[in-house]
């Protein structure tokens, strides 16, 4: 059985779920924003993020100040949509 759709499905349904903040457990901090997000999927898309979740299993992460919100929001936006 093929789903060639599945990927693309699977990565539109957990942004959702992000922006409606369901299922999500972990926060990160920049400048005073909260973005929240999953976990495995910041894990499987940055190496950074891989060690913090992972590794030292962190639920809650505060970038350094010289991240822009806006910024990040975008890259986290990108994690999730490919």
């Amino acid at each position: 059985v093929d789903f060639p759709e599945i990927t693309s499905a699977l990565l539109a349904n957990l942004n959702q779920q992000r922006v409606e903040g369901k299922l999500c457990d972990i926060s990160i901090h920049v400048q005073g924003r909260v973005f929240r997000a999953h976990r495995a999927v910041l894990a499987a898309s940055s190496p950074y993020f891989h060690d913090q979740v992972l590794l030292k299993n962190m639920t809650s992460i505060v970038l350094p100040n010289v991240m822009d919100p806006g910024a990040f929001e975008t890259v986290l936006g990108s994690a999730y949509t490919g």
